[in-house]
């Protein structure tokens, strides 16, 4: 019996990528990040205590975040409903706005993690760090589907 690495796990999909440091093994783990597959990369590397795979990922993390941070700005703009509309308007406006903040604390904590791990020598303590920074990214993205669903899939089902 072969399993199904691509099955959801808990609901959360999951994606193997064998060589994810070099070659086409790489550039899976690249397109993959995009989606958050990133946060296991990262995790895993700080495990292993891989300095120039810590410093990559991080990277990666930051770059997108930077791009979570501009594409929910435009986010804000599609929102259907404005926030002093009416309940609905008030707690969507609300989850957006506290998981943009999670976002941006994060994409900050990212970054000082990548300028820390490129100037500074990396001991035990900063790969605890970014393995905690992955465990943070998890939280996020896991929340980001919470608030999703109940931003625009909620109004659809009522």
């Amino acid at each position: 019996m072969n399993p199904d690495f691509s099955a959801p796990v808990s609901g959360v999909r999951r994606a193997l990528v064998t060589g994810a440091s070099a070659g086409i093994g790489a550039e899976f783990a690249r397109q993959l990040a995009a989606s958050g597959q990133a946060l296991v990369l990262t995790a895993r590397r700080a495990k292993e205590q891989s300095v120039p795979g810590v410093q990559l990922w991080l990277v990666v993390i930051s770059v997108v975040g930077l791009a979570m941070v501009a594409l929910r700005f435009l986010e804000f703009h599609a929102l259907n409903v404005r926030w002093d509309q009416n309940a609905y308007g008030s707690v969507s406006w609300a989850l957006v706005v506290m998981h943009h903040a999670d976002v941006i604390t994060d994409v900050y904590d990212s970054l000082v993690l990548a300028a820390m791990v490129f100037l500074k020598p990396v001991d035990g303590r900063k790969f605890s760090d970014v393995n905690d920074n992955a465990v943070f990214w998890h939280f996020v993205v896991v929340t980001w589907v919470l608030v999703y669903a109940i931003v625009y899939w909620v109004p659809r089902w009522i």
